[in-house]
């Protein structure tokens, strides 16, 4: 897909390991800080973050983020589409891998999801996407909360009744009390 400079376009450029610093004082924070890099639910740790090269209205930036937002951002966008959605954010794993294959695949894993989330206007356009990506909140843009499969349904109604009105005959409205006495005629 060609890109034009007013379209948005997100990808990853590349990534980083990050690594917590232990605390020095304590023996046992460094016997955590092992298990921390490798289990998420442990808390914080060494953890990679993807540089993403954002293009939006002709500009660029970078932002940096974890898989944790990844997956926070497509938590939201399931709970705003629903079924619909139909975007695949790469599986959780439970325990963290460093090597270079699998930060590789999950690099190019994400870049498909980011190229398919910025065809969908409709999502691109939502507050807290602009927000993941680091860009300004642009005027126009759907206000927190956005649900399209939430909103109304658009329903015809019904025409007025007429108390005293005669059966399909039109209704002309007057304030003449001389009119309702002939309303049957």
């Amino acid at each position: 897909m060609a890109r034009t400079p007013s379209s948005f376009y997100a990808e990853i450029d590349r990534y980083e390991i990050v690594e917590e610093p232990a605390d020095p004082e304590n023996p046992l924070a460094k016997g955590m800080e092992v298990l921390k890099a490798r289990i998420p639910l442990m808390g914080q740790g060494s953890h990679a973050e993807y540089n993403i090269r954002v293009q939006n209205e002709g500009k660029y930036h970078i932002v940096r983020r974890r898989f944790a937002e990844f997956v926070t951002l497509h938590d939201f966008l399931k709970r705003q589409f629903g079924p619909v959605l139909m975007l695949e954010l790469p599986k959780k794993t439970p325990i963290r891998y460093f090597n270079q294959d699998k930060l590789e695949d999950r690099k190019n894993a994400l870049n498909v999801y980011l190229k398919d989330l910025c065809k969908r206007k409709e999502i691109v356009d939502l507050v807290e996407v602009q927000r993941f990506f680091g860009c300004q909140v642009r005027p126009g843009s759907v206000p927190t909360g956005y649900a399209p499969q939430a909103q109304a349904p658009q329903v015809q109604q019904p025409a007025p009744v007429v108390v005293g009105a005669a059966p399909g005959k039109p209704v002309v409205h007057s304030d003449s009390e001389d009119e309702l006495a002939r309303w049957d005629t």
